[in-house]
């Protein structure tokens, strides 16, 4: 995706509102200059704006593959058809949630809220990006069963090496964490790197400092199911890392 195209999504976010729905602008400490939404209505309206285009993408994706399978006895085909829905249906749970959020939280406390508003709001584009890549690439081999169910489950490899990447960032950025403080966080939040917390969904997630030396990281897999047996399980002990399962 070009930068230009993302700078604009996080810029529309907050010059979309209009009418009763005026943005504010206020001087943060730092100096920043910091625009947002002046109540939680307006905040509500902006997410609405800034999601129209995801959800658009994200609905005519479903909608092909519910006519991809219409007519097919394939098995194969209808199982990767299902799987790829369930991941889209996920993916946008968690980005939906997190950013609704984050609208809110922004109009409330601009100045601290700012900067992970903004990484949010790229990561949604380039979200909506890939989905539309799906979508095109579904479209353009309409008819081509065998095409379509190569791009779908392209994106589906491609969306697991996405999540592998994002844990283990998590895991390298708790053990700088301690590295640097002689103690891990209390919360995944005091990382800062919500861009990357929102590609596997907070709420897949399960934190806990088990002490200042050690932590227990769960991730809740392909099923998106904390305490499943798909649980993806690490451990961290004084800056490194191990997992401890398969």
């Amino acid at each position: 995706m070009s930068k230009p195209h993302v700078i604009f999504l996080v810029l529309a976010s907050m010059s979309i509102l209009h009418g009763c729905c005026t943005n504010k602008v206020l001087s943060c400490p730092d100096g920043r200059p910091v625009t947002f939404p002046k109540n939680a209505k307006c905040a509500q309206k902006a997410y609405k704006y800034v999601a129209s285009d995801f959800e658009f993408n994200l609905n005519a994706t479903v909608d092909i593959l519910d006519q991809m399978n219409i007519g097919t006895n394939n098995t194969g085909f209808k199982k990767t058809t299902k799987e790829l829905r369930e991941k889209l249906d996920q993916v946008s749970s968690n980005y939906e949630d997190t950013i609704k959020g984050s609208f809110l939280a922004l109009s409330t406390d601009p100045c601290n809220n700012s900067e992970k508003h903004y990484a949010l709001l790229t990561a949604l584009s380039k979200e909506n990006y890939e989905y539309r890549t799906l979508k095109d690439n579904l479209e353009s081999s309409k008819g081509m069963q065998q095409a379509q169910i190569e791009a779908a489950r392209a994106f589906l490899f491609e969306r697991g090496k996405k999540e592998g990447r994002a844990m283990k960032t998590v895991n390298e950025k708790l053990n700088g964490f301690y590295t640097s403080n002689t103690t891990y966080p209390n919360t995944l939040e005091e990382l800062k790197i919500p861009e990357t917390l929102v590609i596997l969904g907070e709420k897949n997630l399960e934190y806990t400092k088990t002490s200042n030396r050690t932590y227990q990281l769960i991730f809740a897999g392909e099923d998106y199911k904390l305490h499943s047996e798909d649980d993806k399980v690490y451990e961290g002990i004084e800056g490194a890392t191990s997992k401890i399962n398969s």
